[in-house]
């Protein structure tokens, strides 16, 4: 049987959902800030929207439109239907995450705040809401976390101190930011873990080094951001999401263009942890062996 893989932040919708917004009038034009990563590619990516707490069943698309505004894409049969404007103009792509509760979306302002908006399981929207504290100079992150009430959301963003921020909404409320540390060069990746050991998050970045950084974050505490080896990468990260230990396969492009992966868990070798240096590409492990 094959199975389908969805990874956080990059792969399986660059299936070819180009992002045209028609029909919709532009806003003024707010002034950008400058790029924080100058070496990574400034492309926009469609974020999917599925309930990590059931079979990763795509509900709906996420992107940024031409015109700035925050698009939606929800399922329809077997599907996606019509592009949506939900308005608003924000920097960067979007993050969407599906609850109990309804397909909540973060975005990044014109004014650098972080905005959540909702579309409630009885197809209202809620509109924008500002998530105040904290001001952000990277897209959100958003993830619906284990070990936490149902409904909860947990949210990061780079700070202006290039560290990662996180928040958490819990019963309805939002926790506050607190600093995981760290300095981020990358868009940030989170995926959830399995339930044992109790990391329910690993959060993943790009550090100055141009390394590879995670770091576990579980309800009272976090491990620390710690390298995967000393693979050099020239992109964003993408994260297998849907695995039976999710959160364990790790994609970047590495400086000679190629895809290196790195596997936190394997079956051949549970105990392989981040002090593993074994980064792979799956284009040289398929070339013949010299004799």
């Amino acid at each position: 049987m094959k199975l389908t893989r969805w990874l956080s932040r990059a792969s399986a919708t660059t299936a070819i959902l180009t992002v045209i917004a028609t029909g919709l009038v532009s806003p003024a034009s707010a002034a950008a800030p400058p790029p924080w990563a100058a070496d990574l590619p400034d492309l926009s990516t469609p974020q999917i929207a599925y309930n990590r707490a059931a079979a990763p069943v795509v509900t709906g698309v996420a992107a940024r439109g031409a015109d700035g505004a925050l698009l939606y894409s929800p399922r329809s049969g077997n599907g996606l239907g019509p592009l949506q404007s939900l308005g608003g103009m924000i920097i960067g792509d979007p993050s969407v995450v599906v609850t109990v509760n309804g397909t909540h979306f973060f975005v990044r302002g014109t004014d650098d705040q972080v905005y959540t908006n909702t579309i409630t399981p009885s197809g209202a929207v809620t509109g924008y809401s500002v998530v105040p504290g904290l001001t952000v100079t990277g897209e959100i992150e958003s993830i619906s976390p284990l070990l936490e009430p149902a409904g909860s959301i947990g949210i990061f963003a780079r700070g202006p101190d290039g560290a990662v921020w996180n928040n958490i909404l819990r019963n309805g409320v939002w926790t506050g930011w607190s600093s995981l540390g760290g300095f981020a060069t990358s868009e940030i990746t989170a995926a959830r873990t399995f339930v044992v050991p109790q990391s329910t998050i690993r959060v993943f970045v790009r550090g100055s080094d141009h390394r590879i950084y995670v770091n576990a974050v579980t309800p009272t505490g976090a491990s620390g951001f710690q390298p995967l080896g000393g693979l050099r990468a020239t992109s964003n990260i993408a994260v297998a999401d849907d695995t039976i230990f999710p959160g364990n396969q790790v994609f970047v492009r590495g400086e000679d263009n190629a895809v290196w992966y790195y596997n936190l868990v394997s079956a051949s070798d549970l105990r392989r942890g981040v002090n593993n240096p074994r980064w792979r590409s799956p284009s040289l492990a398929r070339r013949p062996r010299s004799r």
